[in-house]
């Protein structure tokens, strides 16, 4: 097996076709890696010294990449606890948006307390890798989701449990505490 060497051309692969193209094809998927790893860290750069405004009207638009596109890739560059592993994770935008989604939804989870969202993603971050299956991503996102969906769920009735019983317990008096009067639905109506 020949290994990679800078300004290596076609005189030094092997006569071999499907071992050349085996080489060229292992040479590109690696540059394509790294690729992907440098484009991710130039948008963090980016986004670290011109703002996420600046690099969605101007730099997208010149890159001529869409709205949608630069926005995923931008919630990956956004996590940095991500882009601190990026190395060690699979290199695929469809692995790694999933990933970025976690955290958002761990911050979620967590009511806004980054460092605890934070130290429970860096704990899942930590057991995935490079050969991680993206539908394995996925399906712990899904999970996740199911968990977020279900906690808006129980705060909503909650919320709603909790109008309920204050119309309840002040329905009954005619003037609160701060000496101003309720007004009935019976007597609006007249």
């Amino acid at each position: 097996s020949v290994s990679k060497s800078a300004g290596r051309g076609r005189s030094n692969l092997p006569p071999d076709k499907v071992q050349r193209h085996l080489i060229q094809i292992r040479d590109a998927y690696a540059d394509y890696n790294k690729s992907a790893l440098a484009f991710v860290r130039a948008l963090a750069d980016a986004r670290a010294e011109l703002g996420k405004e600046t690099l969605d009207k101007e730099i997208a638009a010149k890159l001529g990449i869409s709205k949608a596109t630069m926005s995923r890739h931008m919630t990956v560059a956004a996590c940095a606890p991500l882009v601190e592993r990026l190395p060690k994770l699979p290199k695929a935008m469809c692995a790694l948006y999933p990933l970025a989604r976690m955290r958002e939804i761990q911050v979620k989870l967590h009511e806004g307390d980054e460092a605890k969202a934070d130290d429970r993603f860096v704990t899942l971050l930590e057991s995935y890798n490079a050969k991680t299956k993206t539908a394995d991503i996925e399906k712990e996102l899904k999970k996740l989701e199911v968990r977020l969906s279900n906690k808006e769920r129980a705060h909503q009735q909650t919320m709603k449990t909790d109008r309920r019983n204050l119309v309840l317990k002040t329905s009954g008096r005619e003037i609160s505490s701060d000496e101003t009067r309720f007004i009935g639905w019976n007597e609006l109506a007249h």
